[in-house]
């Protein structure tokens, strides 16, 4: 859909732009000294989900919202390890099946398209570096693996085609399944700090599968160090 490809490119450049910050964070060593170990962060944003062969932006399709929760251990005033949770709201996809119809060689066959409905939970695991200390913008890189729960609901009713005046029937299909898999991915964004604790973070991520793309999502939110 244009509507859902247009607001992906505005959560993307919301993503990629760091938002100034209402007050900058004291540049006194002593507080590097004391870095705060610990942040938590919520964000909402899209979750842009592919299928065999897709490019991130590429084909007709709507986006899903995507909400997360995550929370990192600092090991230094850069670099530090995240957990995270991300929920996303349904999707829909059109899937082609075939199968032979009772009556005909086994070389004649139907292809037909069920009705998808989808929604993907995923549990992560990230390494982060974090640039610069006590600026108002931190930008950051990450690299990790997700482990996606994907539940489907598939539906197509029966329904009747004719072959040469003879009709065949083209069963019913409503199938519930769920599918569990891990995807590597890569993220970069910002934190951007509103006082030495509270901050926005805003996020791009790009997970990967065996055959190419597997999903993109960009995010934007905030949350506090402690």
């Amino acid at each position: 859909m244009n509507t859902a490809r247009l607001n992906a490119w505005l959560v993307l450049a919301a993503c990629l732009v760091p938002i100034e910050a209402f007050a900058q964070r004291t540049t006194d060593t002593s507080e590097s000294a004391a870095f705060y170990k610990r942040d938590i962060a919520v964000t909402g944003g899209l979750a842009i989900i592919g299928k065999e062969g897709d490019l991130p932006f590429g084909g007709d399709r709507d986006g899903a919202q995507a909400w997360n929760l995550d929370v990192g251990r600092y090991l230094s005033t850069h670099l530090k390890v995240d957990a995270g949770v991300m929920r996303t709201s349904s999707y829909y996809n059109s899937n082609p099946r075939s199968f032979p119809v009772v009556g005909l060689p086994a070389e004649y066959y139907y292809v037909t398209w069920a009705q998808s409905k989808v929604r993907s939970t995923s549990f992560s695991a990230a390494a982060t570096y974090q640039f610069f200390e006590n600026q108002w913008a931190h930008p950051f890189v990450s690299a990790g693996v997700a482990v996606m729960r994907e539940e489907e609901h598939s539906i197509r009713p029966r329904h009747l085609v004719t072959l040469n005046r003879i009709p065949y029937e083209i069963p019913a299909v409503d199938e519930r399944t769920t599918t569990v898999f891990a995807r590597p991915f890569i993220a970069g964004g910002w934190k951007s700090y509103f006082n030495e604790r509270v901050f926005i973070r805003s996020e791009v991520l790009v997970a990967m599968r065996r055959d190419g793309f597997s999903h993109v999502t960009m995010r934007i939110g905030a949350g506090f160090d402690f």
